[in-house]
């Protein structure tokens, strides 16, 4: 028997081979967490996990969709499929939208900028404490404040300090439940 005659198999691509059950696996779990961060159940690891699988989840389907070229281009000639990836934006962007429009993001952001940029003596009461006791909290981590009207930011900039280390010292300690 001649070398020529034994048949070889095809090279196999475990990547391609792995995209449909990964795909449809990571889909459950992005679809099953999505839905317990809507109805609040378990948000801390559930959000984490969420979003690193979703990740993944993507990665599987880019790899999903390459394998499956040819069967893709078919699908992208049909009105159906624009129709339904037409649908699938206006939603998205009704969704986007209203936060886009303001510029501000995530409004916990905004709290905290206008919080770290107010003077002292504003932010104090907001922060549950007197601008006192918010300078002598900076001053024994030895950090120099001038004056209540500096801000936080202010502070941070001056003190050659992140400001995450800044507010970490003025804010209140949580009380034990």
């Amino acid at each position: 028997m001649a070398s020529d005659d034994v048949k070889t198999a095809p090279k196999r691509n475990l990547m391609f081979e792995l995209s449909t059950p990964a795909t449809i696996a990571l889909f459950v779990v992005v679809g099953v967490s999505g839905i317990m961060l809507l109805l609040k159940v378990g948000a801390g690891i559930v959000k984490e996990a969420h979003e690193w699988l979703g990740l993944a989840f993507v990665l599987a389907a880019i790899l999903h969709v390459l394998r499956h070229w040819q069967a893709m281009t078919r699908h992208f000639r049909t009105r159906l499929f624009w129709a339904g990836s037409l649908i699938v934006a206006i939603v998205t962007i009704a969704f986007m939208e209203p936060s886009a429009g303001t510029g501000h993001g995530n409004p916990m952001f905004a709290v905290v900028g206008a919080v770290t940029t107010a003077p002292i003596e504003q932010a104090a009461p907001v922060l549950g404490s007197a601008p006192e006791e918010l300078i002598a909290k900076l001053e024994g981590a030895g950090i120099k404040v001038e004056s209540p009207r500096q801000s936080l930011q202010e502070i941070a900039n001056r003190s050659n300090r992140h400001l995450p280390e800044i507010i970490s010292l003025v804010m209140p300690k949580a009380k034990p439940q």
